[in-house]
């Protein structure tokens, strides 16, 4: 890519939580949904979703809605509590 053209092409913007986008736990979506015997292309059908989506989920790349989260904790039968992070200290700094 020559130099203008790298130029022209702005940065990707990151969504920030707030909100709208709780502060979510993909790594526990992804203990339960394995748990559960789902692959990640079968519990996305089970959910309407794309399987790229809740990678996106899963990989804490992207927020999924609040309506989003409970889709996935009542087909995971648990909690949205038990996929979410805790907001004082559960990401590793102390609060």
């Amino acid at each position: 890519m020559s130099e203008t053209q790298q130029d022209t092409i702005a940065p990707r913007k990151t969504r920030q939580r707030g909100p709208q986008n709780p502060p979510q736990n993909g790594p526990a979506i992804v203990s339960l949904r394995e748990k559960d015997g789902y692959t990640q292309r079968a519990f996305a059908d089970a959910l309407g979703m794309k399987p790229a989506n809740l990678c996106l989920i899963e990989t804490e790349k992207r927020y999924a809605r609040v309506s989003t989260l409970n889709k996935i904790a009542r087909q995971l039968r648990v909690p949205v509590s038990a996929i979410m992070r805790e907001l004082d200290g559960a990401d590793g700094n102390a609060a």
